[in-house]
């Protein structure tokens, strides 16, 4: 039984004849890790080091990863390729472009609001030709007392306008401008008698001297 047992150890793949077993290795007591990878900064081999598989430790503390865009500038001895030049031709190019629409659209903007202005200029003044509240009822009381026998003072301003109808205020304003045209020519026939008075009063004192 046990010569049986012993031959299925020997044919087991996992079995390493006597004599040719490898010695294991214990574990390094002074191997030290430090798994912090956040910013890893590789110490240079010390020459010091003995030989008995002492592993170096890694540091975790000071290393910086630079941007590598930055790395052609300060560059002693760097000169740039056609390529490099290119780039910067292009980049420029494109900036010019940039701000030129940008330029134009300022200027766009500038035209509208000079217009936008102007308007407000135009509206302002037009708006100062309107009368107010107060004038249009007064206007349209005085054309309802002269063309009405109502009485309509009771009324604000919205209904004084409503009640009110073209033909009044035409036939009113008319009947205005006949008033006034004789009123022009009573005041032109006043002062023309004054003068024919005037004159005769001069010529009267001049024959008595």
């Amino acid at each position: 039984m046990e010569e049986a047992l012993f031959k299925v150890v020997l044919c087991s793949t996992n079995h390493i004849p006597s004599g040719r077993q490898l010695p294991r290795t214990p574990p390094m007591t002074s191997v030290k890790k430090h798994l912090d990878f956040k910013d890893v900064e590789p110490v240079m081999p010390n020459n010091n080091a003995e030989a008995d598989g002492d592993v170096q430790v890694l540091r975790c503390s000071s290393l910086k990863i630079e941007n590598p865009y930055t790395m052609l500038k300060g560059m002693k001895g760097y000169h740039l390729t056609p390529d490099d030049l290119n780039f910067i031709k292009k980049k420029a190019e494109d900036e010019h472009e940039e701000l030129a629409e940008i330029q134009a659209l300022l200027k766009m903007d500038v035209k509208m609001l000079e217009l936008a202005l102007a308007s407000r200029v135009t509206t302002q003044v037009t708006l100062s030709l309107v009368p107010s509240s107060d004038d249009l009822a007064n206007w349209a009381k005085l054309v309802l007392r002269e063309t009405s026998p109502s009485d309509f003072t009771h009324l604000d301003t919205k209904s004084l306008l409503g009640v009110l109808k073209i033909e009044e205020i035409q036939r009113f304003t008319d009947q205005k401008k006949k008033v006034i045209a004789m009123m022009e020519a009573t005041a032109v026939e006043t002062c023309k008698k004054e003068a024919e008075e005037r004159g005769h009063l001069e010529m009267q004192v001049a024959n008595e001297e």
